[in-house]
């Protein structure tokens, strides 16, 4: 595979926040002349702003069994061509191409040729008649639900996998919406098959996945499901479908604490200066750099060197759910929470019950509006075909065959969103009361059958009915 072509201007411009949630990697782009896929995060070059958020990390690592891990913000584009090179590298996806070359197939129908990409010459197509035309990449490539993906094997497929024929390959159109039911591949041997035969049986059209993995890198590969039962069957997959990638992301809120202002201090100064403290002794070395002295006024060595080592041990023991740990602060918490200051991640304050309709408030406990919050979303990889649905209380669903972001995970890509909000907590009599009403249950059955008919179709997962209230 080669590079997508880099051109000094970009074309188009995306948030940050859309690598997370749609251009990860793995995920598939269309770019000006070229589709191409996202590579790993081997590939990403100048992600150098960390992201601090302690108990983000320490979920991920859990979930992942993985140390050491680190949240860093997508590389951004300097502007300054004189610059180390920065940015998200894209690999070519797929690798072969429909020639915008028309001629008039068996039955009078719309043929172009399929061509592969070593064939292109200065990326267009040499016709017939000498003349070179521009090439589009193939609608269509074939994927598993373990997140392998990869070019159809358009000769076997032509061919049934019974003969090593090589010869021209053309894409036969008999309507203009594109509908799979008027698509064939066929061969200037005269062999041919329609496309829709490879979504109504997968396994006789596509066969068993071989574990591609293209946005890793040339030639990387895994045995799929392990080499055993679960091992997946290919399916034909529309690179530019909604169910072609799906992130999953974990997020937490940065609640306050205790040591909160003694973390931020040290954060400021982490990477370039505290990490490689060893004592006391270097601590106190460190101070006598001003930007390090100012960070830390107020804080004596002692204390900073036991934030340190606490880091160095991972953390504190996490036992609380994500979402749990974010509404006990907002019901336990006094009249204001965290500072209002600019800068600040974290302010609420308690809102008294305002007057109004008795039916509705007196089912209300308290109402806090949150002028100030900090969310840090990281992605932890990506499904094909299903979306990854967290679990209700925010952990990550422990079913999920996700793919990997990397070969060797050492860290991962995270943004920080700030807004605010407003938080409405319900007594539990009302909701005890709510759940007693006929037509609640009714629609409580309704959803929990709905449930047991997911559970079904995805045997071996260990998820459980949430519950009424959600």
């Amino acid at each position: 595979m080669n590079p997508a072509t880099a051109t000094k201007k970009p074309h188009g411009q995306i948030r940050q926040s859309q690598v997370i949630t749609t251009f990860g990697p793995g995920a598939l782009v269309d770019l000006r002349n070229h589709a191409g896929i996202v590579g790993g995060l081997e590939f990403w070059q100048g992600a150098d702003r960390q992201i601090f958020e302690e108990r983000l990390v320490a979920k991920i690592q859990v979930t992942l069994n993985a140390s050491g891990l680190r949240l860093y913000a997508p590389p951004v584009d300097s502007g300054d061509l004189t610059a180390p090179l920065t940015g998200i590298a894209v690999w070519m996806f797929p690798e072969w191409f429909v020639a915008q070359y028309e001629i008039e197939g068996p039955g009078k129908v719309r043929s172009r040729p399929l061509i592969h990409r070593e064939t292109l010459v200065k990326n267009k197509f040499l016709g017939p008649d000498r003349k070179k035309y521009p090439v589009v990449p193939i609608r269509f490539v074939q994927a598993c639900l373990n997140g392998h993906i990869s070019d159809l094997d358009w000769y076997g497929f032509v061919h049934d996998y019974k003969e090593d024929c090589r010869r021209q390959l053309f894409v036969d159109e008999r309507g203009t919406g594109g509908d799979l039911s008027d698509i064939t591949i066929r061969c200037e041997c005269g062999k041919s098959r329609p496309l829709i035969v490879a979504a109504r049986s997968p396994q006789a059209a596509l066969g068993f996945c071989k574990g591609r993995r293209p946005w890793l890198g040339n030639n990387s590969r895994e045995q799929c499901g392990g080499g055993g039962p679960g091992v997946q069957i290919n399916r034909l997959l529309i690179r530019s479908a909604s169910n072609a990638y799906f992130p999953q992301v974990l997020s937490v809120i940065s609640i306050p604490d205790a040591n909160a202002k003694l973390r931020k201090a040290v954060d400021e100064v982490w990477e370039d200066f505290l990490q490689y403290a060893e004592s006391m002794d270097d601590v106190k070395k460190e101070r006598k750099k001003a930007k390090v002295n100012a960070s830390l006024e107020g804080w004596s060595d002692a204390t900073v060197f036991a934030e340190i080592e606490r880091r160095r041990g991972g953390g504190p023991e996490q036992t609380k759910t994500i979402k749990y740990a974010e509404i006990e602060t907002l019901l336990s918490s006094p009249d204001e929470i965290g500072e209002d200051i600019l800068d600040g991640d974290f302010f609420a304050r308690v809102l008294p019950k305002p007057n109004g309709d008795p039916k509705i408030l007196d089912k209300v406990e308290r109402i806090v509006l949150v002028h100030r919050l900090r969310e840090v979303v990281a992605q932890v990889g990506f499904t094909r075909f299903e979306a990854a649905m967290n679990e209700v209380d925010g952990e990550l669903n422990l079913d999920v065959r996700r793919a990997p972001l990397a070969r060797e995970i050492s860290w991962l890509p995270a943004v920080e969103n700030r807004g605010e909000g407003i938080f409405i907590a319900f007594k539990r009599d009302a909701i005890k009361s709510w759940m007693n009403r006929p037509a609640v249950q009714r629609r409580g059955m309704q959803l929990l059958q709905g449930f047991q008919a997911w559970l079904q179709g995805h045997p071996g997962s260990k998820s459980t009915f949430p519950g009424l209230p959600y």
